[in-house]
């Protein structure tokens, strides 16, 4: 089993799979932490994949 779908189920288990309900694949993640960290310290939107 994959971290990512390990991460998955255990968000599900402590009740918090609805906040992480986009991330449908780890391609999907990385994108959505990509949006979140723009004009943040940490961002980093110039990295393509």
């Amino acid at each position: 089993m994959s971290d990512f779908n390990i991460f998955r189920l255990i968000a599900n288990y402590w009740g918090w799979g609805d906040l992480f309900s986009r991330w449908t694949s780890p391609p999907a993640a990385f994108q959505l932490l990509n949006q979140h960290s723009a004009g943040q310290p940490c961002d980093f939107t110039g990295i393509a994949d």
